[in-house]
């Protein structure tokens, strides 16, 4: 006997949600992620195509909103928290905050180290909230998946079919569809993820991340959605995506990654990573990201440059403070 979780997808009408009707279905799912993911997004890739983009909250409620004027004021508060690159290497200790966007005179800081510095302290704790949202959400599915999918209780098989519309997993039931999420519902190391934040966003100085909060150099269709770039005539169709947050930015780039068909290489070197090392290699996973960029090879051993001159590697075992710890190793 097999369970066959089918997913809707759900309308927004003025803020309400409407689910068509189905009929009969093993496992009725109502999931209101669209109030979550929404509008239209696309990859940097040329030839990449459309997928949900993340809006609304991300954050709990706990975490320390951080909203200052300049690049000085931003130094002033990590320092406030005793919050510093050497403390996190040595310790793995990351406060439990979010900058909501970074400072427009965050290019003027100098020396240039210092600059990365104040970047790489804004990014961590965004990413490490992102990957221990996944983290929650893979422990779980770990957990039941040691059972079949029969003899899961009916809220856990509705929790399933939920996360498979949040991952975009809709054709597929059974042991492939728990096979597949388990491929999809996994971190993105923190350095890869702060090296391409780095490399997409001239570390936080380009014009889409100041105006937009734009690092990772995301795409969309929706005008309404995203800043045009510089130089492109009224008819070029394609914007640079917006946030209205970093933290938006972070989750949208996560989702990119382990949604979008561009990067089933990716999610699949992942995997074999965890069966074969039970550890994540940022360094491999990079190579997998060609489509990321028109530039290919040449972009990805940009990141690996960026990884291993800035020791990005060493932050991968970094902590949020003041919660459960989740191994990044499951």
């Amino acid at each position: 006997m097999s369970v066959r979780v089918i997913v809707t997808r759900l309308a927004a009408t003025k803020n309400r949600f409407e689910i068509g009707s189905l009929g009969l279905l093993s496992v009725s799912v109502v999931a209101l992620y669209a109030a979550a993911f929404g509008t239209p997004m696309l990859t940097a890739s040329a030839d990449a195509a459309e997928a949900p983009a993340v809006a609304g909250p991300l954050f709990a409620p706990n975490s320390d909103l951080i909203q200052v004027a300049d690049a000085a004021s931003l130094s002033q508060r990590f320092s406030d928290l005793d919050y510093h690159l050497p403390g996190v290497r040595s310790v793995g200790d990351v406060p439990r905050i979010q900058v909501a966007s970074l400072p427009a005179d965050l290019v003027t800081i100098q020396p240039v180290a210092e600059r990365k510095s104040l970047f790489i302290l804004a990014m961590l704790p965004l990413v490490l909230h992102a990957n221990e949202a996944i983290l929650e959400d893979r422990g779980r599915l770990l957990a039941l998946a040691e059972s079949p999918l029969f003899t899961w209780a009916s809220l856990d098989q509705v929790w399933l079919g939920e996360l498979a519309l949040r991952y975009n997993v809709v054709d597929l039931e059974g042991q492939q569809l728990i096979d597949e999420m388990i491929r999809r519902v996994d971190i993105v190391p923190a350095s890869l993820a702060v090296a391409q934040g780095a490399e997409e966003s001239g570390w936080g100085t380009s014009r889409f991340a100041i105006e937009g909060n734009a690092i990772f150099g995301q795409w969309t269709t929706s005008e309404a959605h995203g800043l045009r770039p510089s130089g492109a005539d009224e008819d070029f169709k394609f914007f640079i995506r917006a946030f209205d947050g970093l933290g938006l930015s972070v989750a949208a780039y996560m989702q990119n990654l382990n949604t979008h068909a561009a990067y089933v290489s990716f999610r699949n070197r992942r995997k074999m990573q965890r069966d074969q090392m039970g550890e994540l290699d940022p360094i491999g996973l990079a190579k997998t990201l060609l489509s990321y960029s028109e530039r290919g090879a040449d972009y990805v051993a940009t990141l690996r440059t960026i990884m291993e001159s800035n020791q990005l590697m060493e932050y991968d075992r970094a902590r949020l403070r003041m919660h459960m710890p989740i191994s990044p190793n499951i």
